[in-house]
Parts: structure tokens; C-alpha cells; sequence
């Protein structure tokens, strides 16, 4: 659930998601989905879009954005950090978990 959004940095925005529970109490139980199930909270960065980047003068069509966790992927007070950023020059927009 969004938590709050506000400006942050240089011409950027700071999202935080709660992670909410539907039925209390009940958890999944596999060891395997432990570290995911541990997060609480999602901590998003991004930087503001330009306008016109959706305009149909540009020359391209409008690449699509990547995701990278910050800080490794190392979990911090029970939240992960993300950010959203242009893709870079031939970087794959898959999740490479394919």
C-alpha cells in the first residue's frame, strides 16, 4: 500500500509502500520465501520525467525504465531500496530470471 510520496533531491521523488496483511496471522511458512516475507516496506527513488519525452517528435519510441536495488539488495530496518532510472544503451529490459 502506498505509504507517502514526496519531492526529494535534485528534481526527483521519494515513494515508501507498507506492506499490509490481509488475513493477520497467516504467513507463508516456506524457508524459502523467509527473506522476502521479512520486508515490510519498499523504499522508491526516481527522478522526474521530462514531458516530452512521450511526444511523438522523437525520433525513437520511448524506451522503457529499469529497476536496480540499492545498497545490493541488503535489506535495512526491514526495508529494500529501489530505484527507477532510463535503461542504459543495450541494457535488457528482462529480469534476467528468465
Amino acid at each position: 500500500m502506498l505509504e507517502q510520496v514526496r519531492e526529494g533531491g535534485f528534481n526527483g521523488s521519494l515513494s515508501s509502500y507498507k506492506r499490509i496483511e490481509y488475513e493477520p496471522g497467516k504467513t507463508c511458512k516456506t524457508t524459502q520465501y523467509a527473506q522476502a516475507m521479512s520486508v515490510q516496506r519498499i523504499l522508491v527513488s526516481s527522478l522526474k520525467m521530462d514531458p516530452d519525452y512521450w511526444k511523438k517528435s522523437y525520433v525513437q519510441a520511448p524506451r522503457r525504465f529499469c529497476c536496480e536495488l540499492m545498497n545490493k539488495g541488503i535489506m535495512k530496518n526491514n526495508s529494500i531500496q529501489l530505484r527507477i532510472r532510463k535503461c542504459r544503451n543495450r541494457e535488457s529490459i528482462t529480469s534476467g530470471l528468465d
